[in-house]
């Protein structure tokens, strides 16, 4: 029930207040007993339902919730990488930092933070998009939806961004690069496929498309 409310209060909020605030996404959290796994600390599968919840309040703060649900958008994540730096105990206090790291035509990739106490806990590394009927949401019809200040805070095309990313990172963001230079229907946006990675190796040349 806690997971639920967690997912839908961005939502929610970002319907009823739909002004654009910000396109970045900063939200607290408590790590609660039904988050933990034997050693009380964040369970290493709760960190992805904190990238949705972050993703979704990202969303909100962009004023883009009427918007998705009018033109019957669906937002995707084909893919997730997660680096592990120090865990979360029980009953921490974290902050969740979500912000887009780089932009395509048709895709972003978007960085989620966990923090607390000055202390950076995991970084998870996505790749995702806005689906609708025939296709892939192209950047040009999202950017028509916000305001210019909005818009000078997102990224252009820019490597530079992610060298602050440790090796680790850094690999899976050539990797994603690869994959989009190598995989057709990640350029074209191809809605009759959808991609599954099956290595965490950027030397892997087995880039799966499943229909």
């Amino acid at each position: 029930m806690l997971h639920m409310f967690r997912l839908w209060r961005p939502l929610i909020s970002g319907f009823l207040y739909s002004k654009p605030r910000s396109a970045e996404s900063k939200i607290s959290y408590w790590c609660t007993p039904i988050d933990i796994d034997f050693n009380a600390h964040l369970n290493a599968a709760v960190y992805s339902i904190f990238c949705d919840a972050g993703r979704r309040h990202l969303i909100k703060n962009m004023g883009m919730v009427r918007v998705m649900l009018k033109h019957k958008w669906a937002p995707v994540v084909v893919d997730t990488r997660f680096r592990f730096y120090k865990e979360i105990p029980l009953w921490r206090v974290f902050t969740v930092t979500t912000r887009i790291i780089q932009s395509y035509e048709k895709s972003f990739i978007i960085e989620s933070r966990f923090e607390s106490k000055g202390v950076l806990h995991c970084v998870a590394v996505e790749l995702g998009f806005f689906l609708k009927k025939g296709g892939r949401v192209p950047r040009t019809q999202l950017l028509k939806f916000l305001p210019d200040f909005l818009i000078k805070q997102l990224p252009a095309p820019r490597p530079e961004d992610v060298k602050t990313l440790d090796p680790y990172l850094q690999e899976q963001w050539n990797f994603l690069k690869k994959l989009k230079e190598t995989d057709q229907s990640f350029r074209t946006g191809s809605s009759s496929s959808y991609l599954s990675i099956d290595s965490f190796s950027t030397s892997d040349p087995n880039l799966k498309k499943i229909s």
